[in-house]
């Protein structure tokens, strides 16, 4: 390798500490989830149309600030953690939500448009605990339908 390839490999090894030292930081975080609860009540507003008639075009600049600030926090948590973003069930999702977003709102895409609102959802990877809550609610759904099955033979044996 040459001398300018190593100083570009020191360079970008420094930039990615420093990505990965930004988006673990508590303060980071702590500003995501006022973001993401800000941007959840902007969306309730936005139902009000006595709000929405006065004050419109602000909640909707809002909304599209807050936007591009996700959008920016994601492409920085891609570039910090590289490959192992793509494998992250969680980046996925926040990206996926953050995406939705992004659609044009035209009338072929309105329904994908009123996804929007899943973006609160992003909540649940900002923290571990709900993480865990969600993960075990998912591991139940095959333990549910044997369950529902046993309840379907009993009903069919034993009706009502």
């Amino acid at each position: 390798m040459s001398a300018a390839t190593d100083a570009f490999a020191s360079r970008l090894a420094r930039s990615r500490a420093h990505a990965v030292a930004l988006v673990e930081a508590k303060v980071f975080t702590r500003m995501i989830v006022a973001l993401i609860l800000v941007n959840a009540a902007i969306l309730g507003l936005e139902t009000l149309p006595g709000l929405m008639a006065n004050h419109g075009p602000l909640l909707a600049a809002t909304d599209q600030v807050i936007l591009a600030i996700f959008v920016g926090e994601l492409c920085l948590r891609m570039f910090a953690h590289g490959a192992r973003f793509l494998r992250d069930p969680w980046s996925l999702f926040d990206t996926a939500t953050v995406a939705i977003a992004l659609v044009p709102a035209n009338e072929a895409f309105s329904v994908l448009r009123a996804l929007r609102v899943l973006r609160a959802f992003r909540l649940i990877s900002a923290f571990p605990q709900l993480r865990r809550v969600v993960q075990g609610l998912f591991s139940a759904i095959p333990t549910l339908g044997s369950i529902a099955a046993i309840m379907v033979v009993l009903l069919y044996f034993f009706p009502a």
